[in-house]
């Protein structure tokens, strides 16, 4: 089917979140009017008509849309596995690299080689409260794979910035499961992933690349925020942009940044027994190198 295969030839990767380079407006609405001329034989329009026009508006979107990276979902990580434990409360949230105010609106792209456009996802966004009391912190929104339109709710009443990092949990519990996400919207944010890197070389780059960020994103941080958030004063304790984490192979991190890059001693790391424990950390970021290196 030329027109299937010219759709999907939009593409530059085979979950659908990244475009070709020259593909333009005029690109999609060239596909689109033989997507809407029907056949001069039958008179019919193309059978999955319905499909490749999902296809195309999600073509659309991305085209036209302020993107952040697309991120790479681990399968791997996924409470379903956690049965045998025989208790609760661990989570299976991996970060987006993206935080957002609440009330914006937000397209979360979702990409995965099991469904098609429009289908339902095995994972679930997960929108949280930066420093928020304990009940107030997160909530769980279904995603489909291709385009969703979510507006952060408010998860607080508190005199505060309301807001924080998005995560994403995978649901399922198949290892040939591939999914991506990418965001439109938010303010991206540093986040450190050592998960499944055992290459001592490659920890080491990451984590290099990792600080330099953090140095570089912090000397920007106030200004950032005056930017963004004009109707709020700047502090360094409330202001959701102040956040980072770094996900290990047993659990998350979720430091804020300006306490990681002061460089204090003391580490508050809780239980390294639980698997993927939420917790806040003091440290500077080459401390996550030993830290990983224990975390099995």
């Amino acid at each position: 089917d030329s027109l299937e295969d010219d759709i999907f030839a939009l593409y530059a990767d085979d979950l659908h979140l990244t475009l070709n380079e020259g593909v333009e407006e005029s690109t999609i609405e060239a596909l689109q009017t033989r997507l809407d001329t029907p056949d001069e034989v039958s008179g019919e329009y193309h059978p999955d008509r319905d499909k490749l026009q999902r296809e195309l508006d999600n073509a659309r979107g991305l085209l036209n849309a302020s993107l952040q990276d697309v991120v790479q979902v681990h399968t791997g990580i996924t409470a379903q596995k956690d049965g045998h434990l025989g208790f609760t409360g661990l989570n299976a949230w991996q970060p987006l690299g993206v935080t957002a105010q609440a009330g914006e609106e937000l397209v979360i792209y979702v990409g995965s080689n099991n469904g098609t456009t429009g289908s339902n996802a095995a994972l679930q966004l997960v929108v949280t409260q930066y420093n928020a009391e304990y009940g107030q912190l997160s909530k769980s929104i279904a995603l489909k794979i291709g385009r969703n339109e979510i507006m952060v709710p408010e998860l607080v009443t508190f005199d505060a910035e309301h807001g924080g990092p998005l995560y994403v949990q995978y649901t399922g519990n198949n290892s040939a499961d591939q999914y991506s996400v990418r965001v439109s919207g938010g303010v991206q944010i540093p986040v450190l992933d050592l998960y499944g890197i055992d290459d001592a070389g490659e920890r080491e780059a990451r984590v290099t690349a990792y600080v330099e960020e953090l140095e570089s994103y912090t000397a920007g941080l106030e200004a950032q925020h005056g930017t963004l958030h004009a109707d709020t004063a700047y502090n360094a304790e409330k202001c959701i942009l102040n956040t980072t984490d770094v996900l290990l192979d047993q659990m998350m991190l979720s430091v804020p940044v300006t306490q990681l890059l002061a460089g204090q001693q003391e580490i508050k790391l809780g239980s390294l027994t639980p698997t993927r424990d939420f917790n806040y950390v003091k440290d500077t970021a080459h401390g996550f190198m030993a830290i990983a290196d224990c975390d099995a």
